[in-house]
C-alpha cells in the first residue's frame, strides 16, 4: 500500500486538512498536525540557565519532563514551559521584614 501526502488544504471545517491518496484509489482527508520542534539539553541548558551536566541529572532523576528518542533526550518547549509554572505556582513571594535597630 502506497500513499502519498499532497499540499495542505482547508477542510469544510475550516480545518487545514492535507489529502492522502488510499490504497483503493480513494481520497482521504487527514486533519493536519502542527509539528513542535523539540528542544535539546543545550537548548533548555541555555534557556534555564544552568549547566548542561545539571540537565542530564535532572532527566536521569525525573525531575524535569523529557523523551528519549533512542539514545538523544529531547524536551518539548510547551512541558518546560507548564514545568516552570508549577513551580511558581507553588511558592509564593518571599515575604521581606525590616529589622530595626534594638537600642
Amino acid at each position: 500500500m502506497r500513499c502519498r501526502a499532497r499540499a495542505a488544504t482547508q477542510g469544510d471545517a475550516g480545518v487545514p486538512t492535507r489529502v492522502q491518496r488510499g490504497g483503493s484509489g480513494g481520497v482521504v482527508r487527514l486533519p493536519w498536525r502542527r509539528v513542535q520542534m523539540l528542544l535539546t539539553i543545550k537548548d533548555v541548558s541555555a534557556w534555564l540557565n544552568i549547566k548542561s551536566s545539571t540537565l542530564y541529572v535532572w532527566v536521569a532523576q525525573g525531575k524535569i519532563p523529557s523523551r528519549r528518542i533512542h539514545s538523544l533526550i529531547r524536551f518539548e518547549k510547551d512541558m518546560i514551559e507548564r514545568w516552570l509554572a508549577s513551580f511558581a505556582q507553588l511558592s509564593s513571594p518571599p515575604v521581606h521584614t525590616m529589622r530595626t535597630a534594638s537600642t
